[in-house]
């Protein structure tokens, strides 16, 4: 939590706060803050990192602009005094940014919902699509064939041996497919972290959180990385994944009314997932996040078991 003089030192760089907010608390476990001015008007204050990222911001900034302009229910940060989105406090840097209203999307799934978020999530591609500038180049993704090999080369490695014998096997009958449908889609920029915690629901709006990656590469990232999301956590739990087979087609559908696939992206949607879950499996081993990937590695194992269960979803409606 930040101290009262420290605040204070901080957000003299944004004079629409005033001298002092009426209130501030941390919102998240994470150093994320929600302010109220005197004026009653609400603020996130959020620490992004070191100088790094805060160029990054700065980088991003126009792009957030754009989506704005564009449409999107985005929180686009205050320009300080200096004319910065971001201010250093000590070696740490922060914005401050509008407080946007909503339900987390994970509170209260339920097909509408998610038809929601697959029409704000085609309307944010479709916006990103356009931005005429050029972006410095973060992430350039590479997910088939190179992420995927040394994924699977680590985590094979990773794995106790009959783990690893199970897992190398299924890599042999998946792997075919994923470099026939995944190798060659189209690249566009992506959201990059698209968790269901990244979507808020404001009656029939749906703002959109979190654009700090924005990475290029396959859309099917973002839609793969957003229906794992909902299900990998909690595989072993009957009804949540009946639930899941029945939210699948109704994201997709959202997402279909707003940008369609071309045939070869709704033939890969399956096998990017699986890519995409091995991908991050492997990205929370290098942080040596060791119970996240066994987690990961169950739930990739509940994915192979039920491909058919899951592809039928995805070619619903």
């Amino acid at each position: 939590m930040l101290g009262k003089q420290a605040l204070s030192d901080l957000l003299i760089s944004w004079p629409r706060t005033g001298e002092d907010p009426a209130s501030c608390e941390q919102i998240l476990d994470k150093p994320v803050f929600l302010l109220t001015t005197k004026q009653g008007e609400k603020l996130v204050l959020k620490a992004v990192g070191r100088r790094s990222q805060a160029q990054r911001f700065e980088a991003l900034y126009p792009l957030w602009q754009y989506l704005h302009a564009w449409g999107l229910r985005v929180a686009v940060p205050f320009l300080s005094i200096n004319g910065t989105c971001t201010v250093a406090y000590h070696e740490e840097f922060y914005t401050l940014s509008p407080y946007l209203s909503g339900m987390r999307a994970t509170s209260a799934p339920n097909q509408s919902t998610y038809t929601l978020i697959g029409r704000a999530l085609a309307h944010l591609h479709q916006a990103l699509a356009t931005y005429p500038d050029a972006l410095p180049a973060f992430w350039q993704m590479n997910l088939i064939p190179q992420g995927f090999e040394l994924a699977v080369a680590h985590l094979l490695a990773y794995s106790p041996p009959a783990e690893a014998r199970r897992l190398a096997s299924i890599i042999a009958t998946i792997e075919p497919g994923i470099q026939a449908t995944c190798t060659h889609l189209p690249a566009h920029l992506l959201h990059g972290d698209c968790n269901g915690s990244n979507f808020l629901i404001d009656d029939q709006s749906v703002a959109i959180l979190d654009l700090a990656q924005v990475p290029t590469g396959p859309r099917l990232y973002d839609l793969a990385f957003f229906l794992l999301d909902q299900v990998k956590w909690s595989t072993e739990d009957g009804r949540h994944t009946a639930t899941w087979f029945s939210h699948v087609p109704a994201f997709l559908f959202g997402y279909k009314q707003v940008n369609p696939l071309a045939r070869q992206e709704q033939e890969a949607i399956f096998p990017m997932m699986q890519a995409v879950h091995l991908f991050y499996a492997d990205r929370l081993l290098q942080k040596q996040l060791t119970r996240l990937v066994d987690l990961h590695l169950a739930a990739f194992f509940w994915l192979y078991e039920h491909q058919e269960a899951i592809v039928r979803s995805i070619t619903q409606r």
